[in-house]
């Protein structure tokens, strides 16, 4: 975890595609074991130390769970100074969030703000899959949802 913690920390934009839990996420699946990045490992660095960090972006399973007041991936990121963090709050499927990734990535590229990549990723999602993505009803948003990914 001391590589993903290094890499969460020196990015603008980081976005991972994992299984997750509502206080970690899997790292690698090796057959000598599992890595994690856990809220304990978040929890320990230094107020601010993820300042740098635009967004964050946790496409995992649960690591929203519980909402805006609970201890969870999001959040603890949030509270370490990441801009914006976003999370799902339950389930997630492995070709709707590749599907949603890359939209929301997209129209980030393009100039659009947060708030506007995730309600066309969702809508991208419905149209390919026909499953909703949850809207801001499934996902766990902390931070400015009104900034621009590119400048």
């Amino acid at each position: 975890s001391a590589n993903s913690l290094l890499g969460l920390r020196s990015s603008m934009i980081w976005a991972i595609h994992t299984h997750g839990w509502q206080t970690g996420i899997v790292l690698n699946h090796k057959s000598a074991g599992e890595t994690y990045l856990t809220y304990s490992d978040i929890s320990a660095l230094p107020d601010n130390s993820l300042s740098s960090e635009r967004c964050v972006i946790y496409g995992t399973c649960n690591a929203g769970e519980g909402g805006s007041s609970a201890a969870n991936m999001v959040n603890i990121t949030s509270q370490k100074g990441a801009m914006t963090v976003i999370g799902w709050q339950d389930t997630t499927y492995v070709n709707q969030m590749n599907t949603w990734l890359k939209y929301f990535l997209i129209r980030s590229g393009e100039g659009y703000t947060i708030q506007q990549a995730i309600e066309y990723a969702d809508e991208r999602v419905f149209i390919e899959h026909n499953q909703y993505m949850g809207g801001l009803d499934n996902k766990l948003v902390a931070g400015n949802v009104t900034q621009k990914l590119v400048w």
